[in-house]
């Protein structure tokens, strides 16, 4: 059975892009939102809450910002529509909801390196991150693939 034999059964239209093509480039261009977002809340926590003289905190708070930002943008990559247009499976709901628990849990508690941090500071990267991700970052992934691929949103 091939490739394409299970994609026929399937019914699924693969995409697959070569940097070639010159789709590539325009779907990886994608990515720099959300990466200056990141960049920005870095900056928001290195100026606003006092990271500059504490690198413990500046730790459990890089920490943070790379655990929302992964979870959140794995809900919004696995689907090209909008993150809300298919319901995650419940193993996908269950698996980002014990890794965003338990890391912000070793956040709360704190480790050696990572020093607790208050629960607002949590908060504020926690909603941060998912605006950034399934707000912003999900319309220019939409916008992107609707303008390079317009057969996958057919």
């Amino acid at each position: 059975m091939t490739l394409e034999t299970v994609t026929k059964i399937s019914g699924l239209e693969l995409y697959r892009s070569s940097p070639s093509d010159g789709k590539a480039p325009a779907i990886a261009a994608a990515s720099v939102p959300v990466t200056l977002a990141a960049v920005l809340l870095l900056w928001i926590g290195w100026s606003r809450f006092g990271l500059a003289t504490n690198d413990p905190a500046l730790f459990s708070f890089s920490f943070l910002t790379l655990l929302y930002f992964a979870a959140f943008s794995i809900l919004s990559a696995r689907e090209r529509r909008r993150f809300w247009a298919t319901m995650p499976s419940k193993t996908l709901v269950a698996a980002l909801a014990v890794y965003v628990l338990a890391g912000t849990a070793l956040t709360l508690v704190g480790l050696p390196s990572l020093i607790p941090l208050p629960w607002w500071k949590t908060l504020v990267v926690f909603v941060y991150a998912m605006i950034s991700c399934l707000v912003v970052n999900d319309a220019v992934k939409v916008a992107m693939i609707t303008w390079r691929v317009p057969a996958a949103m057919a």
